[in-house]
């Protein structure tokens, strides 16, 4: 089987797959869809769209800058 395409470093943290510990590269095919269950090249995973570790890293940082005010407002009430 010929199979044309482009040769790109794989991208870190797609979901569960991870194969840049593995494969020096991956292929962007340029040809139609292979026959299925020929082993590779095999179809890479498409990505999830979700908000991912984002949103609780902002509350976390949003909380810490909320102790640092609220800290600093009861230090400075009482040294007065």
């Amino acid at each position: 089987m010929t199979v044309t395409g482009i040769a790109l470093i794989p991208p870190r943290g797609r979901g569960d797959v991870d194969v840049a510990g593995y494969l020096p590269f991956v292929v962007q095919l340029e040809t139609p869809e292979p026959p299925p269950n020929r082993g590779l090249p095999r179809r890479w995973p498409t990505p999830t769209f979700d908000d991912g570790p984002h949103l609780s890293y902002a509350i976390q940082w949003f909380s810490f800058a909320l102790i640092a005010l609220v800290g600093t407002a009861v230090l400075i009430r009482k040294g007065r």
